[in-house]
C-alpha cells in the first residue's frame, strides 16, 4: 500500500485493516474548532470505525460509543450533539431504543472520500484509537504528531507548544500535562492500563547548534535511507497490539 501526507510517498508495511487513513481535513478544519473537549476522541473513534466499513455506515447506540470511547454516556451524547450540528457526523437512522438490531447508524462525511480524491492523508494505526484513546484521552496529541513526522517522513517532530494549542484547541497547561505523561514511563503507567508508552521527548542541537526540542511517537517507524520510496512500519515493541483490534469488514 502507497501512502501520501504531501509529496512524499511511503510504502507502509502494516496490514491495510491495521490502519486508517486520517485526511488532512481532520487535522486542520475539524480537531482545532471542536468546542467540548471530548468531542475529538468520539469523532476519531466513529470516524475509524467507519473508514473500514464497506458502507461507511456505523450502528451504535451511546452505551456502544461509550465502551469504545471510555466516556460515560452523558459525555457521549453531548459530543454528539456538537459533531452532528457542525456536520462532521450524520445520523442517517435514530434506531429504536434497547434494541439491539435497530441502533442509530452513523456516517463520517470526510472517511466516505477515495484516498486519491480526498486531500493528503496519514495513515494511523487503529490501535492508537482503539486502545490508547480510551485509557488517556489526550492522546489525541499522537494522531497530530504522527501527522507532523509522517509529513517528512521522520521519526521525530518539534512542533512548539503554541501549535500543538491551536490543532488540539486545549490549553497550554493541557498540552505540557499530556505530553509529560505519555513521556514519563511512571507517569504513564498509572493510565496506561499496561500499554507501552506511546511518546518520547529528548533534545538535541539542530543545525545551528542550538537546543531544540523533538517528539517522537514510539509505536510507527519511518525508514527514509532504503533505496526506493521510504517505508512506515510498527516498532516492534507494539506489534503484539495490531491482533486485539475489534474485527470489521474491510473498505
Amino acid at each position: 500500500m502507497i501512502g501520501s501526507a504531501s509529496e512524499k510517498r511511503y510504502v507502509i508495511k502494516i496490514p491495510s485493516s491495521f490502519w486508517t487513513a486520517f485526511f488532512q481535513a481532520v487535522f486542520v478544519d475539524i480537531l482545532p474548532n471542536l468546542q467540548h473537549r471530548r468531542s475529538a476522541v468520539v469523532y476519531l473513534t466513529l470516524y475509524d470505525r467507519a473508514w473500514h466499513l464497506p458502507e461507511g455506515e456505523v450502528h451504535a447506540c451511546l452505551a456502544d460509543l461509550a465502551k469504545w470511547t471510555g466516556l460515560d454516556e452523558r459525555t457521549v451524547r453531548e459530543c454528539l450533539v456538537e459533531l452532528v450540528a457542525n456536520g462532521h457526523v450524520i445520523r442517517r437512522e435514530r434506531g429504536q431504543l434497547r434494541s439491539r438490531s435497530r441502533k442509530p447508524v452513523w456516517r463520517v462525511p470526510l472517511a466516505e472520500h477515495d484516498l486519491n480524491s480526498g486531500g493528503p492523508w496519514t495513515p494511523v494505526p487503529r490501535f492508537l484509537v482503539q486502545s490508547y484513546l480510551p485509557r488517556y484521552t489526550k492522546a489525541v496529541l499522537l494522531l497530530i504528531l504522527l501527522r507532523l513526522q509522517h509529513i517528512h517522513g521522520r521519526n521525530e517532530c518539534y512542533p512548539g507548544a503554541k501549535y500543538l494549542t491551536e490543532q488540539s484547541g486545549w490549553s497550554k497547561r493541557s498540552v505540557y500535562e499530556a505530553l509529560e505523561t505519555m513521556n514519563d514511563e511512571t507517569d504513564w503507567q498509572s493510565v496506561g492500563s499496561g500499554l507501552p508508552r506511546p511518546l518520547k521527548i529528548y533534545w538535541k542541537k539542530n543545525r545551528q547548534g542550538r537546543l531544540k526540542r523533538y517528539l517522537s511517537v514510539r509505536a510507527v517507524l519511518y525508514n527514509s535511507k532504503l533505496r526506493g520510496r521510504p517505508e512506515m512500519s510498527i516498532d516492534p515493541e507494539f506489534k503484539e497490539f495490531l491482533g486485539t483490534l475489534r474485527p470489521e469488514s474491510q473498505r
